[in-house]
């Protein structure tokens, strides 16, 4: 069965815009070591992948002004500048620079296909075992009193009592049919060995024959 892009976003969007502040700071770190105006674009993209992680309405974001969906749009935009970047540069290029550029846009790439942007989007193969874990803490957050009266009178023992009555004895049947079968060499054995002691023992009682005269 085929996975689902769904099933692959396993990034949550708080983590994303976390990753996002370390990749910025990190694309300004190395900006300032490379020469040539791919300085100022790695320094531009660096400022402007923090900015879309700060003002991004989630988890770590400060300003909360931009949309998840917007946020995904940004990044692809960003990814795309990023790329391009060299080629848009004119003058001397700095080889050390481009390397940056192309990887920080794969990174942000990859980053991109993985997150969660929208957070009704489950994680791969979390979504039903998540529901499962909510929908059993809240039955017992709300504890007995919310099932209603249970009765335990003769009438709640119906059908259903009798069902798991007679599972119950189909259950203890096969356990003792089992072990009778698997007790019955030594019980032949047991019976054997005491037939011959019986023998033994009335042979030894046995009178003498009669003498003749």
């Amino acid at each position: 069965m085929p996975t689902s892009r769904a099933d692959r976003r396993v990034l949550p969007l708080w983590l994303h815009q976390a990753a996002e502040y370390i990749v910025g700071l990190l694309l300004a770190y190395m900006a300032l070591h490379v020469s040539g105006q791919m300085r100022i674009a790695l320094l531009a993209a660096a400022g402007t992948m923090v900015a879309i992680a700060v003002i991004t309405d989630g988890p770590v974001g400060a300003l909360r002004l931009l949309g998840p969906r917007a946020h995904q749009w940004a990044d692809v935009a960003l990814v795309v500048g990023l790329a391009v970047s060299p080629l848009a540069v004119f003058g001397h290029l700095d080889t050390l620079a481009i390397i940056v550029a192309e990887a920080a846009a794969v990174v942000l790439l990859r980053m991109a296909t993985l997150t969660r942007y929208r957070p009704g989007v489950p994680a791969a193969g979390g979504g039903l075992m998540m529901r499962t874990v909510k929908l059993a803490a809240g039955t017992a957050a709300r504890g007995p009193a919310s099932r209603g009266p249970v009765n335990r009178g003769p009438a709640s023992r119906g059908p259903a009592s009798r069902g798991r009555t007679a599972r119950t004895l189909g259950f203890l049947a096969g356990r003792a049919q089992r072990e009778a079968l698997r007790q019955a060499p030594r019980a032949d054995r047991a019976v054997a060995n005491g037939a011959r002691h019986l023998g033994t023992l009335l042979g030894r009682r046995r009178p003498p024959p009669p003498r003749p005269r």
